[in-house]
Protein backbone atom coordinates (compact mmCIF):
# COMPACT_ATOMS: atom_id res chain seq x y z
CA UNK A 1 0.00 0.00 0.00
CA UNK A 2 1.31 3.22 -1.37
CA UNK A 3 2.01 5.71 2.07
CA UNK A 4 -0.05 9.15 2.32
CA UNK A 5 2.10 11.64 3.05
CA UNK A 6 0.88 13.25 6.57
CA UNK A 7 0.03 16.98 4.58
CA UNK A 8 -2.07 15.11 2.03
CA UNK A 9 -4.32 13.41 4.55
CA UNK A 10 -7.95 14.75 4.62
CA UNK A 11 -8.06 14.70 8.74
CA UNK A 12 -4.52 16.88 8.24
CA UNK A 13 -6.26 18.88 5.73
CA UNK A 14 -9.41 19.60 7.73
CA UNK A 15 -7.35 20.67 10.48
CA UNK A 16 -5.42 22.88 9.09
CA UNK A 17 -8.79 24.48 6.95
CA UNK A 18 -10.26 24.90 10.79
CA UNK A 19 -6.93 26.67 12.01
CA UNK A 20 -7.01 28.77 8.87
CA UNK A 21 -10.83 29.84 8.94
CA UNK A 22 -10.22 30.51 12.67
CA UNK A 23 -7.69 32.59 12.54
CA UNK A 24 -9.24 34.71 9.39
CA UNK A 25 -12.38 34.98 11.50
CA UNK A 26 -10.90 36.23 14.92
CA UNK A 27 -8.49 38.70 12.84
CA UNK A 28 -11.28 39.94 10.91
CA UNK A 29 -13.26 40.48 14.30
CA UNK A 30 -10.22 42.21 15.72
CA UNK A 31 -10.25 44.53 12.71
CA UNK A 32 -13.71 45.58 13.50
CA UNK A 33 -12.29 47.29 16.81
CA UNK A 34 -9.87 49.46 15.38
CA UNK A 35 -11.83 52.84 15.25
CA UNK A 36 -9.97 53.86 12.21
CA UNK A 37 -11.83 50.49 10.39
CA UNK A 38 -14.54 49.94 11.98
CA UNK A 39 -17.06 51.96 10.08
CA UNK A 40 -15.87 50.75 6.42
CA UNK A 41 -16.07 47.11 7.72
CA UNK A 42 -19.28 47.13 9.14
CA UNK A 43 -19.98 48.06 5.69
CA UNK A 44 -18.06 45.98 3.64
CA UNK A 45 -18.50 42.89 5.85
CA UNK A 46 -22.40 42.44 5.54
CA UNK A 47 -22.12 43.45 2.13
CA UNK A 48 -19.94 40.83 0.63
CA UNK A 49 -22.06 38.22 3.23
CA UNK A 50 -25.20 39.28 1.71
CA UNK A 51 -23.93 39.08 -1.77
CA UNK A 52 -22.78 35.75 -0.80
CA UNK A 53 -26.10 34.49 0.81
CA UNK A 54 -27.80 35.85 -2.21
CA UNK A 55 -25.89 33.99 -4.75
CA UNK A 56 -26.31 30.84 -2.26
CA UNK A 57 -30.00 31.88 -1.82
CA UNK A 58 -30.25 31.44 -5.47
CA UNK A 59 -28.71 28.73 -6.21
CA UNK A 60 -30.82 26.59 -3.79
CA UNK A 61 -33.57 27.85 -4.90
CA UNK A 62 -33.02 27.07 -8.40
CA UNK A 63 -31.78 23.30 -7.40
CA UNK A 64 -35.21 23.16 -5.75
CA UNK A 65 -37.17 23.84 -8.62
CA UNK A 66 -34.78 21.85 -11.24
CA UNK A 67 -33.16 19.14 -9.60
CA UNK A 68 -35.45 16.20 -8.79
CA UNK A 69 -34.76 14.30 -5.70
CA UNK A 70 -35.97 12.33 -3.10
CA UNK A 71 -37.93 13.27 -0.38
CA UNK A 72 -35.71 13.10 2.50
CA UNK A 73 -33.15 14.74 -0.13
CA UNK A 74 -36.15 17.54 -0.55
CA UNK A 75 -36.23 18.10 3.05
CA UNK A 76 -32.72 19.11 3.78
CA UNK A 77 -33.00 21.26 0.55
CA UNK A 78 -35.79 23.24 1.69
CA UNK A 79 -33.70 23.66 5.25
CA UNK A 80 -30.56 24.94 3.59
CA UNK A 81 -33.20 27.72 1.07
CA UNK A 82 -35.02 27.99 4.39
CA UNK A 83 -31.65 29.03 6.28
CA UNK A 84 -30.60 31.09 3.51
CA UNK A 85 -33.55 32.77 3.41
CA UNK A 86 -33.41 33.14 7.03
CA UNK A 87 -29.97 35.01 6.74
CA UNK A 88 -30.82 37.48 3.82
CA UNK A 89 -33.76 38.14 6.50
CA UNK A 90 -31.50 39.35 8.89
CA UNK A 91 -29.71 41.37 7.21
CA UNK A 92 -32.99 43.08 5.75
CA UNK A 93 -34.10 43.60 9.67
CA UNK A 94 -30.80 44.87 10.85
CA UNK A 95 -30.06 47.35 7.62
CA UNK A 96 -33.05 47.95 6.07
CA UNK A 97 -35.41 48.91 8.52
CA UNK A 98 -36.06 52.74 9.85
CA UNK A 99 -34.53 52.29 12.78
CA UNK A 100 -31.44 50.05 12.74
CA UNK A 101 -30.64 48.23 15.89
CA UNK A 102 -27.02 48.37 16.98
CA UNK A 103 -26.83 44.80 18.87
CA UNK A 104 -28.82 43.19 15.75
CA UNK A 105 -26.41 44.71 13.26
CA UNK A 106 -23.34 43.55 15.61
CA UNK A 107 -25.12 39.80 15.37
CA UNK A 108 -25.12 39.93 11.48
CA UNK A 109 -21.50 41.09 11.45
CA UNK A 110 -20.56 38.04 13.58
CA UNK A 111 -22.52 35.71 11.23
CA UNK A 112 -20.85 36.94 8.06
CA UNK A 113 -17.27 36.82 9.85
CA UNK A 114 -17.84 33.03 10.19
CA UNK A 115 -20.06 32.99 7.00
CA UNK A 116 -17.31 34.32 4.94
CA UNK A 117 -14.66 32.68 7.07
CA UNK A 118 -16.16 29.13 5.78
CA UNK A 119 -16.26 30.39 2.00
CA UNK A 120 -12.98 31.31 2.39
CA UNK A 121 -11.56 27.87 3.76
CA UNK A 122 -14.24 26.30 1.15
CA UNK A 123 -12.28 27.78 -1.50
CA UNK A 124 -9.04 27.01 -0.04
CA UNK A 125 -10.02 23.23 0.54
CA UNK A 126 -10.82 23.22 -3.32
CA UNK A 127 -7.16 23.51 -4.36
CA UNK A 128 -6.56 19.87 -2.69
CA UNK A 129 -9.35 17.56 -3.95
CA UNK A 130 -8.36 17.73 -7.41
CA UNK A 131 -5.03 18.00 -9.52
CA UNK A 132 -6.53 20.57 -11.48
CA UNK A 133 -3.99 23.82 -12.77
CA UNK A 134 -6.10 26.81 -14.27
CA UNK A 135 -8.03 29.24 -12.36
CA UNK A 136 -11.31 27.72 -14.16
CA UNK A 137 -11.14 24.61 -13.30
CA UNK A 138 -10.71 25.82 -9.76
CA UNK A 139 -13.72 27.95 -9.75
CA UNK A 140 -15.38 24.41 -11.34
CA UNK A 141 -14.20 22.73 -8.14
CA UNK A 142 -15.38 25.30 -5.68
CA UNK A 143 -18.66 25.69 -7.40
CA UNK A 144 -19.05 21.49 -7.25
CA UNK A 145 -17.91 21.73 -3.42
CA UNK A 146 -20.77 24.56 -2.44
CA UNK A 147 -23.30 22.96 -4.51
CA UNK A 148 -22.51 19.72 -2.92
CA UNK A 149 -23.53 21.72 0.61
CA UNK A 150 -26.66 22.67 -0.74
CA UNK A 151 -27.92 19.32 -1.63
CA UNK A 152 -26.58 18.86 -5.09
CA UNK A 153 -25.33 15.52 -5.95
CA UNK A 154 -23.33 14.80 -9.01
CA UNK A 155 -21.86 11.86 -9.96
CA UNK A 156 -18.28 11.12 -9.00
CA UNK A 157 -16.51 8.56 -10.70
CA UNK A 158 -12.98 7.58 -11.61
CA UNK A 159 -12.42 5.73 -14.28
CA UNK A 160 -9.09 3.11 -14.64
CA UNK A 161 -8.06 1.23 -17.73
CA UNK A 162 -11.68 1.63 -19.28
CA UNK A 163 -13.48 0.21 -16.46
CA UNK A 164 -15.52 3.40 -14.28
CA UNK A 165 -15.41 2.73 -10.69
CA UNK A 166 -18.18 4.59 -8.91
CA UNK A 167 -20.32 4.35 -5.92
CA UNK A 168 -23.46 2.24 -6.12
CA UNK A 169 -25.85 4.55 -8.21
CA UNK A 170 -23.45 6.93 -8.74
CA UNK A 171 -24.79 7.37 -12.18
CA UNK A 172 -28.13 7.99 -11.55
CA UNK A 173 -27.20 11.58 -10.04
CA UNK A 174 -28.53 14.47 -11.85
CA UNK A 175 -26.30 17.07 -10.90
CA UNK A 176 -22.57 18.77 -12.52
CA UNK A 177 -20.19 15.57 -11.49
CA UNK A 178 -16.56 15.15 -12.03
CA UNK A 179 -14.85 12.46 -13.83
CA UNK A 180 -11.25 11.39 -13.04
CA UNK A 181 -10.25 10.14 -16.42
CA UNK A 182 -6.33 7.98 -15.92
CA UNK A 183 -4.01 8.01 -19.31
CA UNK A 184 -5.29 4.85 -20.64
CA UNK A 185 -9.38 5.61 -20.60
CA UNK A 186 -11.62 8.01 -22.07
CA UNK A 187 -15.37 8.53 -21.45
CA UNK A 188 -18.59 9.44 -23.48
CA UNK A 189 -21.43 11.18 -22.40
CA UNK A 190 -25.40 11.32 -22.13
CA UNK A 191 -27.93 12.90 -21.51
CA UNK A 192 -32.07 10.93 -20.99
CA UNK A 193 -32.26 12.27 -24.68
CA UNK A 194 -29.08 11.70 -26.59
CA UNK A 195 -25.03 11.22 -26.31
CA UNK A 196 -23.31 14.62 -25.81
CA UNK A 197 -19.36 14.42 -26.57
CA UNK A 198 -16.56 12.79 -25.79
CA UNK A 199 -13.46 13.21 -23.58
CA UNK A 200 -10.27 12.01 -22.79
CA UNK A 201 -7.64 11.55 -20.02
CA UNK A 202 -7.35 14.38 -17.10
CA UNK A 203 -10.40 16.21 -15.13
CA UNK A 204 -13.77 16.36 -16.48
CA UNK A 205 -16.05 18.30 -15.59
CA UNK A 206 -19.87 17.23 -16.49
CA UNK A 207 -23.26 19.53 -16.65
CA UNK A 208 -26.09 18.93 -14.97
CA UNK A 209 -28.22 15.82 -16.37
CA UNK A 210 -24.90 15.13 -17.99
CA UNK A 211 -23.70 11.44 -17.06
CA UNK A 212 -21.80 8.56 -18.21
CA UNK A 213 -22.62 6.63 -21.48
CA UNK A 214 -19.43 4.29 -21.63
CA UNK A 215 -16.04 4.35 -20.50
CA UNK A 216 -13.30 2.89 -23.32
CA UNK A 217 -9.56 1.54 -22.95
CA UNK A 218 -7.29 3.69 -25.40
CA UNK A 219 -4.46 0.85 -25.18
CA UNK A 220 -4.28 -2.24 -27.29
CA UNK A 221 -6.44 -4.78 -27.26
CA UNK A 222 -6.95 -8.34 -28.47
CA UNK A 223 -9.65 -11.23 -28.91
CA UNK A 224 -9.44 -14.44 -29.96
CA UNK A 225 -11.49 -17.47 -30.54
CA UNK A 226 -9.75 -21.15 -29.83
CA UNK A 227 -10.33 -23.75 -32.72
CA UNK A 228 -10.40 -26.30 -29.82
CA UNK A 229 -11.99 -24.62 -27.13
CA UNK A 230 -11.80 -26.41 -22.98
CA UNK A 231 -14.13 -29.01 -22.04
CA UNK A 232 -17.44 -27.69 -21.07
CA UNK A 233 -17.61 -25.66 -24.19
CA UNK A 234 -17.47 -27.73 -27.39
CA UNK A 235 -20.73 -26.25 -28.93
CA UNK A 236 -20.43 -22.68 -28.68
CA UNK A 237 -16.67 -22.00 -29.11
CA UNK A 238 -16.13 -24.63 -32.07
CA UNK A 239 -19.65 -22.94 -33.54
CA UNK A 240 -17.56 -19.73 -33.56
CA UNK A 241 -14.79 -20.65 -35.28
CA UNK A 242 -16.22 -23.43 -37.68
CA UNK A 243 -15.77 -23.14 -41.08
CA UNK A 244 -16.37 -25.35 -44.70
CA UNK A 245 -13.99 -26.00 -47.23
CA UNK A 246 -14.27 -26.01 -50.82
CA UNK A 247 -15.09 -29.93 -50.88
CA UNK A 248 -17.12 -29.83 -47.91
CA UNK A 249 -14.86 -30.13 -44.81
CA UNK A 250 -15.72 -28.73 -41.32
CA UNK A 251 -12.09 -27.27 -40.24
CA UNK A 252 -11.43 -24.95 -37.06
CA UNK A 253 -8.40 -22.89 -36.28
CA UNK A 254 -7.19 -20.77 -32.96
CA UNK A 255 -8.10 -16.95 -34.75
CA UNK A 256 -6.93 -13.76 -32.96
CA UNK A 257 -6.82 -10.27 -34.10
CA UNK A 258 -5.50 -6.85 -32.62
CA UNK A 259 -7.00 -3.41 -32.72
CA UNK A 260 -6.96 -0.06 -31.20
CA UNK A 261 -9.05 2.81 -31.29
CA UNK A 262 -8.40 4.78 -34.25
CA UNK A 263 -5.73 7.36 -33.84
CA UNK A 264 -6.87 9.68 -36.38
CA UNK A 265 -3.93 9.23 -38.55
CA UNK A 266 -2.03 6.82 -40.58
CA UNK A 267 1.38 6.46 -38.95
CA UNK A 268 1.79 3.94 -36.22
CA UNK A 269 -0.18 4.22 -32.89
CA UNK A 270 1.93 6.40 -30.40
CA UNK A 271 1.96 4.15 -27.64
CA UNK A 272 4.17 5.72 -25.01
CA UNK A 273 6.95 5.91 -27.72
CA UNK A 274 7.47 10.15 -27.28
CA UNK A 275 8.16 10.33 -23.97
CA UNK A 276 6.87 14.47 -24.35
CA UNK A 277 3.29 13.16 -25.56
CA UNK A 278 0.50 11.65 -23.20
CA UNK A 279 1.33 7.25 -23.95
CA UNK A 280 -2.16 6.80 -25.46
CA UNK A 281 -3.87 9.18 -28.39
CA UNK A 282 -7.33 10.20 -27.41
CA UNK A 283 -9.06 10.90 -30.75
CA UNK A 284 -12.22 12.25 -29.87
CA UNK A 285 -14.21 11.27 -33.63
CA UNK A 286 -12.92 7.80 -33.13
CA UNK A 287 -14.16 7.39 -29.73
CA UNK A 288 -17.26 8.81 -30.03
CA UNK A 289 -18.28 6.59 -33.13
CA UNK A 290 -17.02 3.26 -31.42
CA UNK A 291 -20.09 3.90 -28.71
CA UNK A 292 -22.66 5.77 -30.86
CA UNK A 293 -22.47 3.30 -33.71
CA UNK A 294 -23.43 0.24 -31.23
CA UNK A 295 -24.89 -3.16 -33.21
CA UNK A 296 -27.74 -4.29 -32.31
CA UNK A 297 -28.19 -7.84 -32.70
CA UNK A 298 -30.84 -10.47 -31.69
CA UNK A 299 -31.21 -10.31 -27.98
CA UNK A 300 -27.71 -8.36 -27.97
CA UNK A 301 -25.55 -5.49 -28.05
CA UNK A 302 -22.57 -5.73 -29.62
CA UNK A 303 -20.06 -3.28 -27.99
CA UNK A 304 -16.99 -2.20 -30.11
CA UNK A 305 -14.22 -4.04 -28.94
CA UNK A 306 -16.36 -7.43 -30.67
CA UNK A 307 -16.48 -6.23 -33.89
CA UNK A 308 -13.17 -7.00 -35.15
CA UNK A 309 -13.19 -10.68 -34.15
CA UNK A 310 -16.88 -10.96 -36.33
CA UNK A 311 -15.29 -9.64 -38.66
CA UNK A 312 -12.48 -12.23 -38.93
CA UNK A 313 -14.77 -14.78 -38.16
CA UNK A 314 -16.91 -13.79 -40.71
CA UNK A 315 -14.16 -13.42 -43.47
CA UNK A 316 -12.40 -16.48 -41.92
CA UNK A 317 -15.23 -18.84 -43.53
CA UNK A 318 -15.66 -16.84 -46.74
CA UNK A 319 -11.66 -17.21 -47.14
CA UNK A 320 -11.84 -20.84 -46.47
CA UNK A 321 -14.53 -21.52 -48.69
CA UNK A 322 -11.70 -21.18 -51.60
CA UNK A 323 -9.35 -23.83 -50.58
CA UNK A 324 -9.89 -27.53 -50.55
CA UNK A 325 -8.28 -29.79 -47.65
CA UNK A 326 -5.70 -31.19 -49.44
CA UNK A 327 -4.52 -27.62 -50.12
CA UNK A 328 -4.95 -26.58 -46.25
CA UNK A 329 -2.69 -29.62 -45.40
CA UNK A 330 0.06 -29.20 -47.63
CA UNK A 331 3.65 -28.75 -46.06
CA UNK A 332 5.39 -26.21 -47.70
CA UNK A 333 7.49 -23.63 -45.38
CA UNK A 334 7.86 -20.93 -47.82
CA UNK A 335 4.14 -20.85 -48.75
CA UNK A 336 1.81 -22.05 -45.79
CA UNK A 337 -1.46 -22.02 -46.19
CA UNK A 338 -2.55 -20.63 -42.78
CA UNK A 339 -0.43 -17.68 -43.20
CA UNK A 340 -1.54 -17.16 -46.61
CA UNK A 341 -5.26 -16.88 -45.21
CA UNK A 342 -3.53 -14.66 -42.70
CA UNK A 343 -2.12 -12.16 -45.20
CA UNK A 344 -5.30 -12.40 -46.96
CA UNK A 345 -7.70 -11.31 -44.65
CA UNK A 346 -4.65 -8.79 -43.04
CA UNK A 347 -5.15 -6.70 -46.19
CA UNK A 348 -9.17 -6.94 -45.98
CA UNK A 349 -8.82 -5.22 -42.48
CA UNK A 350 -5.76 -3.19 -42.11
CA UNK A 351 -5.66 0.50 -44.29
CA UNK A 352 -2.47 0.40 -45.99
CA UNK A 353 -0.09 2.89 -45.53
CA UNK A 354 -0.23 4.47 -49.09
CA UNK A 355 -3.42 6.07 -50.15
CA UNK A 356 -5.48 3.91 -52.55
CA UNK A 357 -5.25 4.24 -56.39
CA UNK A 358 -7.52 6.15 -58.03
CA UNK A 359 -10.76 4.14 -58.85
CA UNK A 360 -10.44 1.12 -56.47
CA UNK A 361 -12.52 0.54 -53.93
CA UNK A 362 -11.72 -0.21 -50.44
CA UNK A 363 -13.21 -3.29 -48.68
CA UNK A 364 -16.48 -3.06 -46.70
CA UNK A 365 -14.87 -4.39 -43.99
CA UNK A 366 -12.02 -1.78 -43.54
CA UNK A 367 -15.33 0.79 -43.79
CA UNK A 368 -17.34 -0.72 -41.12
CA UNK A 369 -14.40 -0.64 -39.03
CA UNK A 370 -13.72 3.20 -39.68
CA UNK A 371 -17.33 3.54 -39.07
CA UNK A 372 -17.11 2.56 -35.61
CA UNK A 373 -13.43 4.21 -34.68
CA UNK A 374 -11.31 1.40 -34.76
CA UNK A 375 -7.97 0.16 -36.61
CA UNK A 376 -7.31 -3.27 -37.11
CA UNK A 377 -3.04 -3.44 -36.30
CA UNK A 378 -2.41 -7.42 -36.42
CA UNK A 379 -4.31 -10.95 -37.43
CA UNK A 380 -3.36 -14.13 -36.88
CA UNK A 381 -4.79 -17.88 -37.76
CA UNK A 382 -2.37 -21.00 -36.09
CA UNK A 383 -3.49 -24.49 -35.08
CA UNK A 384 -5.45 -26.15 -37.99
CA UNK A 385 -8.71 -28.06 -36.19
CA UNK A 386 -9.94 -31.17 -38.40
CA UNK A 387 -12.71 -33.22 -37.76
CA UNK A 388 -12.73 -36.19 -35.06
CA UNK A 389 -13.38 -38.93 -37.30
CA UNK A 390 -11.21 -37.20 -40.63
CA UNK A 391 -8.52 -36.80 -37.55
CA UNK A 392 -7.95 -39.76 -37.42
CA UNK A 393 -8.50 -41.56 -40.79
CA UNK A 394 -5.48 -38.76 -41.78
CA UNK A 395 -3.57 -40.50 -38.65
CA UNK A 396 -4.25 -44.22 -39.56
CA UNK A 397 -3.10 -43.13 -43.40
CA UNK A 398 0.23 -41.23 -41.76
CA UNK A 399 1.19 -44.82 -39.73
CA UNK A 400 0.17 -47.24 -42.50
CA UNK A 401 2.61 -45.09 -45.09
CA UNK A 402 5.58 -44.76 -42.50
CA UNK A 403 5.17 -48.54 -41.61
CA UNK A 404 5.58 -49.00 -45.32
CA UNK A 405 8.09 -46.85 -45.98
CA UNK A 406 9.92 -49.02 -42.84
CA UNK A 407 9.21 -52.35 -43.65
CA UNK A 408 10.29 -51.80 -47.28
CA UNK A 409 13.59 -50.10 -46.12
CA UNK A 410 14.27 -52.84 -43.73
CA UNK A 411 13.65 -55.40 -46.70
CA UNK A 412 15.81 -53.36 -49.08
CA UNK A 413 18.36 -53.52 -45.98
CA UNK A 414 18.21 -57.29 -45.61
CA UNK A 415 18.51 -58.11 -49.22
CA UNK A 416 21.88 -56.09 -49.22
CA UNK A 417 23.24 -57.71 -46.23
CA UNK A 418 22.73 -60.77 -47.83
CA UNK A 419 24.02 -59.93 -51.00
CA UNK A 420 27.40 -58.41 -49.48
CA UNK A 421 27.33 -61.96 -47.20
CA UNK A 422 27.36 -63.57 -50.41
CA UNK A 423 29.91 -61.81 -52.08
CA UNK A 424 32.24 -61.93 -48.70
CA UNK A 425 31.70 -65.52 -49.04
CA UNK A 426 32.44 -66.14 -52.78
CA UNK A 427 35.64 -63.70 -52.06
CA UNK A 428 36.75 -65.84 -49.51
CA UNK A 429 36.67 -68.89 -51.34
CA UNK A 430 38.56 -66.88 -54.55
CA UNK A 431 41.16 -66.31 -51.88
CA UNK A 432 41.50 -69.58 -50.39
CA UNK A 433 41.57 -70.96 -53.50
CA UNK A 434 43.89 -69.19 -54.89
CA UNK A 435 46.11 -69.67 -51.47
CA UNK A 436 45.84 -72.97 -51.09
CA UNK A 437 47.27 -73.86 -54.25
CA UNK A 438 49.87 -70.79 -54.18
CA UNK A 439 52.90 -73.14 -54.09
CA UNK A 440 51.26 -76.08 -55.99
CA UNK A 441 50.90 -74.06 -59.23
CA UNK A 442 54.50 -72.74 -58.87
CA UNK A 443 55.58 -76.03 -58.92
CA UNK A 444 53.82 -77.35 -61.77
CA UNK A 445 54.70 -74.19 -63.67
CA UNK A 446 58.46 -75.30 -63.10
CA UNK A 447 57.35 -78.65 -64.91
CA UNK A 448 58.24 -80.56 -62.18
CA UNK A 449 55.97 -83.89 -61.71
CA UNK A 450 54.34 -84.46 -58.77
CA UNK A 451 52.29 -87.21 -57.08
CA UNK A 452 48.79 -86.85 -55.42
CA UNK A 453 50.67 -87.15 -51.46
CA UNK A 454 53.05 -84.15 -52.19
CA UNK A 455 50.56 -81.90 -53.86
CA UNK A 456 48.08 -82.94 -50.45
CA UNK A 457 51.86 -81.52 -48.20
CA UNK A 458 52.09 -78.69 -50.77
CA UNK A 459 48.43 -78.01 -50.04
CA UNK A 460 48.61 -78.04 -46.37
CA UNK A 461 51.67 -75.99 -45.91
CA UNK A 462 50.04 -73.22 -47.76
CA UNK A 463 47.31 -73.56 -45.33
CA UNK A 464 49.71 -73.62 -42.35
CA UNK A 465 51.34 -70.46 -43.73
CA UNK A 466 47.83 -69.08 -44.17
CA UNK A 467 46.43 -69.86 -40.40
CA UNK A 468 49.40 -69.49 -39.08
CA UNK A 469 49.04 -65.56 -38.69
CA UNK A 470 49.22 -63.81 -35.67
CA UNK A 471 46.95 -61.68 -36.15
CA UNK A 472 44.00 -64.33 -36.85
CA UNK A 473 41.66 -65.51 -34.03
CA UNK A 474 42.34 -68.05 -31.26
CA UNK A 475 39.91 -70.34 -33.37
CA UNK A 476 42.10 -69.87 -36.29
CA UNK A 477 44.90 -70.18 -34.32
CA UNK A 478 43.97 -73.66 -33.32
CA UNK A 479 43.11 -74.88 -36.62
CA UNK A 480 46.94 -73.74 -37.48
CA UNK A 481 48.29 -76.32 -35.17
CA UNK A 482 45.88 -79.16 -36.52
CA UNK A 483 47.25 -78.48 -39.81
CA UNK A 484 50.66 -78.97 -38.60
CA UNK A 485 49.96 -82.19 -37.21
CA UNK A 486 48.14 -83.64 -39.94
CA UNK A 487 51.09 -82.54 -42.17
CA UNK A 488 53.57 -84.24 -39.33
CA UNK A 489 51.06 -87.33 -39.75
CA UNK A 490 51.64 -87.49 -43.45
CA UNK A 491 55.01 -86.78 -43.81
CA UNK A 492 55.72 -90.03 -40.80
CA UNK A 493 53.41 -91.95 -43.17
CA UNK A 494 55.72 -90.83 -45.86
CA UNK A 495 58.45 -91.87 -44.62
CA UNK A 496 59.90 -88.79 -43.77
CA UNK A 497 58.85 -86.64 -47.09
CA UNK A 498 58.67 -82.72 -46.64
CA UNK A 499 57.49 -80.69 -49.69
CA UNK A 500 60.44 -78.86 -50.46
CA UNK A 501 60.67 -75.03 -48.75
CA UNK A 502 58.55 -76.57 -45.71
Amino acid sequence: MERIPFHRRPSAVLAFLLIVAGGLYFYLLGLTSEPYLRGGLFALIPLLGFAAAAYLFALSLHLLITLPASFGALVGRLLRTGTLFAILGLHALAYVTAEPIPDLQMLVVDLDLAFLSGLAMLALAAQFVLPVESWHDRWLVIRRLIGHLLGERGPVTFVHEGRAIEAYRENRRRGPGVFLVDPTSAVVFRTDAAFTRAAGPGVVFTRPGERLAEALDLRRQERRIQGRPPSGQEEVASAQSMAITRDGIPVSADLSVTFILDPGHEAEPREGRIPEKPPFEFYAPSVERAVYGHVFGELEDLPWTELPLRLLVELWREEIKRWDLSELLRSDPEARPLQLISDALLRRLVPPREPLEQGSQEPQEREILRSRGVRVLDVRIENLQLPGDIQHERDYHWRESWAGAVQEGLRKATSEVEEHRLEGELEAERYLAIELTSRLRENLLEGRRIGRREALALILSDAIRIYGHRELTPEAAQLARRLESMAEALARADGGFRPSGT
